[in-house]
């Protein structure tokens, strides 16, 4: 069970590394141009979906390594307790990402790219494209059947 942990936490984070360290910055701009809001690399940080994947991440490196070493927290209640909490808001955390994004997101860029002006369909479209990504299914859905 420690080695599945870390197996999931190594996931996670490469998957961080990847998209934040590595990741292509492109700007998403109104239609005149006149806002633009960056999108890519470090600013997915700015997402409440890759602070829920860091979280998911430190509770599974933080208990996997304890799985190797069980006395680590033998004596440690507070550590044990911190745990059981860390996994109870991640888990409701990624209920709420996953709720979020299936009912909430995906369905109002659908009606977007349905009908609305040529400039909504353009960004509604990029939209759908990016949250059916490999990451972004990833961080999106992964996060339910991982917790």
């Amino acid at each position: 069970l420690a080695l599945l942990r870390l197996s999931i936490a190594s996931f996670q984070l490469f998957g961080i590394f990847n998209r934040v360290i590595f990741g292509r910055v492109v700007q998403h701009c109104n239609e005149d141009e006149t806002r633009c809001v960056p999108y890519g690399g470090p600013y997915l940080l700015t997402t409440f979906t890759v602070w829920s994947w860091c979280l998911q991440a430190l509770y599974f490196l933080v208990t996997g390594i304890a799985g190797l070493s069980p006395s680590l927290l033998a004596k440690r209640r507070g550590a044990v307790f911190s745990l059981w909490v860390l996994f109870e808001v991640s888990f409701a955390i990624s209920l709420l990402v996953f709720l979020v994004v299936w009912v909430v997101l995906i369905p109002s860029l659908e009606y977007k790219a349905a009908s609305g002006t040529d400039f909504e369909v353009m960004a509604a479209q990029r939209g759908l494209k990016m949250f059916f990504s490999f990451w972004a299914l990833c961080f999106h859905n992964l996060n339910v059947v991982f917790m």
